[in-house]
């Protein structure tokens, strides 16, 4: 049972228990062996031997255990905060972060929210938003923000064609609809 053996010493120097009592790697043992004598008798002793080695391996062990448990706890906390980054709400707020940073939208503009929304779910998407996250954590910001910010004109352009070939104004809406509405 070696999940819980750092517990386990734990609780055992928190009871002061003596560090050859351990058990789990025995300082002191008993060794039997044979010594011949003149005349061939073979005599059998058994005493008490010293393990110096098992000394060291538990502490390395012990080293090894509690480096194991702070990897496995900073593990999960990654894998929790790239989850959560995931979410929603994260993506738009360190993306928007880059555009208003870079100029392209305004904090106090409502215009560009439905815009900036598209170009997080359809255009970057949550691979995209992961994608600039990671190089945002290996980079500086500004990188991640002319990376936002040449992605956001590439979107506008994508858009802009995509508008005109269906014949769309910037708002979505047919361009003859509002000439038919215009022309009455």
């Amino acid at each position: 049972m070696f999940h819980v053996y750092g517990f386990q010493v734990l609780s055992e120097l928190t009871t002061k228990m003596e560090w050859y009592q351990t058990g789990r790697f025995p300082r002191v043992t008993l060794c039997d062996f044979n010594i011949r004598q003149l005349g061939g008798n073979i005599h059998r002793w058994t005493v008490q031997c010293a393990l110096p080695i098992n000394l060291f391996n538990e502490k390395i062990y012990m080293f090894l255990w509690f480096w194991m448990v702070y990897v496995a706890i900073a593990t999960v906390w990654g894998m929790i905060s790239w989850f959560s980054f995931l979410y929603r709400r994260e993506r738009k707020a360190y993306i928007a972060k880059f555009l208003k940073r870079m100029g392209i939208i305004s904090s106090t503009s409502t215009g560009d929210g439905k815009l900036v929304r598209k170009f997080i779910t359809r255009y970057l998407r949550p691979d995209g938003a992961f994608i600039l996250n990671l190089v945002g954590r290996n980079t500086n910001d500004i990188v991640i923000g002319e990376l936002v910010a040449a992605l956001w004109e590439k979107f506008k352009k994508d858009r802009a064609h995509l508008l005109t070939d269906r014949g769309l104004d910037e708002e979505g809406n047919h361009k003859m609809d509002k000439m038919l509405e215009d022309a009455v």
